[in-house]
């Protein structure tokens, strides 16, 4: 009978062992959202976390977006502005707590169409909020400054941004 009930113990431990490992497994790996800023006026993304200890994860992000030219006219009727597809990527750390995470990483942009800078290197850093549950909104606000600096690009490079989206 002892041994019974110390089997029965031993079981509802180690059930109780699987689920906190089951809980981690459940913070979402996945992210959908909207980008503005990183280069790009807006841009769809796609984000997957690889979480390292559970206070600190990467993040790698691809999109794919849209921005113009940047003119300023004062005198005179300018030409139209031409018009760039942006195709961003990046790779961050991120080191918090269960929500709110610090986040350092470097980007880079793909920009097509005729341009003089079709690939511009950027660092990135910010504020992440990435909920622990799936089906929940995040949100990042990040600067982000090109290597090159902001001389010679053609199109308008903010250097705040802020990105929403559902993690799934």
């Amino acid at each position: 009978m002892r041994l019974t009930i110390l089997f029965f113990l031993l079981c509802l431990y180690q059930l109780k062992g699987q689920d906190v490992v089951l809980n981690n497994a459940m913070r979402p790996l996945n992210n959908i959202g909207l980008n503005i800023g990183e280069g790009s006026a807006i841009a769809l993304i796609y984000e997957r976390i690889k979480d390292l200890d559970g206070k600190s994860f990467l993040a790698g992000k691809i999109g794919i977006g849209y921005n113009e030219e940047f003119k300023i006219c004062v005198f005179g009727s300018c030409s139209s502005a031409k018009q760039f597809t942006i195709i961003p990527t990046s790779v961050s750390a991120n080191l918090g707590n269960s929500k709110n995470y610090l986040e350092l990483g470097l980007g880079h942009i793909y920009v097509s169409g005729k341009t003089n800078r079709p690939s511009v290197f950027y660092i990135l850093g910010g504020y992440r909020f990435q909920p622990i549950d799936r089906n929940k909104f995040n949100f990042r606000v990040y600067f982000s400054i090109p290597f090159s600096g902001y001389d010679n690009l053609e199109l308008l490079f903010l250097p705040i941004g802020f990105s929403v989206g559902l993690c799934f």
